[in-house]
């Protein structure tokens, strides 16, 4: 029998089971981006298999094989000008540059996170450009966080700031990402959530977390990516409680977006659900 990764063989369930875990792609997707209770204007917005939301809902009940596969939230800068084009414009500039890379980088993983890093660059450096000298634009800046599938088995996150990525695995939620904050770089006891880091927003220093994720998932799994309005409202608890019951998955969408508004609905609420 041929030999295979790992010393399998064609026949062997663990290639089986190897080939499987690498080769993942989302079967279905829910998305939700929600202006909250609070605010006059929405300066998230959700990008999901090439589609884009603000003040809507998605729903992909079967999602088509199809590579590069982008999913990524973005939450515009509060209290900052027009954090809704930061976020649109960070959105738009990912798909594009992504789109643009060549389909041979998935496969090496130096190789690929370089050339995010790359990406991640030149879009906080076109930020920090339309802000300079447009005092609409002063300060503009988002956040932003989510998943490439690249090609066949290369998945990798990128993470900017305070929104967030979580990994549904064995009824258990495991938080992939942590917050550019104040309070989480520095273990320090601050009252305030302070961003350290984000796209634009007038910060010369910039830096994008990126991880394999290849590996990580099996089938089954969840996904869940989320803008603070989200995750600062609701108890982990009560995430687990959701994402732990059965139902479609835009059903799980609309509880934690319910569940966010019943707690104040203060910020923006935007969420992706992936489900493996």
């Amino acid at each position: 029998m041929e030999s295979l990764p790992g010393n399998k063989t064609r026949l062997d369930p663990g290639y089986i089971s190897f080939l499987k875990m690498n080769t993942l792609f989302p079967k279905s997707a829910a998305a939700v981006c929600d202006i909250g209770s609070r605010r006059k204007e929405n300066q998230d917005m959700a990008l999901v298999g090439g589609q884009y939301i603000r003040d809507a809902r998605l729903n992909f009940e079967e999602c088509v094989v199809s590579y590069p596969f982008l999913a990524a939230v973005a939450d515009g800068m509060g209290g900052h000008a027009a954090g809704e084009v930061a976020s649109e414009t960070a959105l738009r500039g990912l798909e594009r540059r992504i789109q643009e890379v060549a389909a041979h980088t998935w496969e090496n993983e130096k190789v690929a996170v370089a050339a995010l890093e790359q990406i991640f660059a030149d879009l906080h450096a076109e930020m920090l450009q339309l802000s300079r000298g447009n005092p609409a634009m002063d300060k503009m800046g988002n956040t932003l966080t989510g998943v490439v599938i690249g090609a066949p088995g290369k998945m990798y996150s990128f993470h900017v700031g305070d929104t967030r990525l979580y990994l549904w695995h064995q009824d258990q939620l495991q938080l992939l990402t942590r917050d550019h904050s104040l309070k989480r770089e520095t273990s320090r006891s601050f009252s305030s959530n302070f961003l350290v880091n984000a796209m634009g927003g007038g910060l010369e220093n910039f830096y994008v977390d990126i991880q394999a994720l290849a590996g990580k998932l099996e089938a089954g799994d969840m996904l869940l990516l989320s803008s603070d309005g989200l995750h600062d409202k609701i108890p982990h608890a009560e995430l687990v409680a959701v994402l732990g019951q059965g139902g479609a998955l835009p059903d799980k969408a609309e509880q934690l977006l319910q569940a966010a508004l019943q707690s104040g609905g203060y910020d923006n609420i935007s969420l992706i659900l992936l489900a493996f």
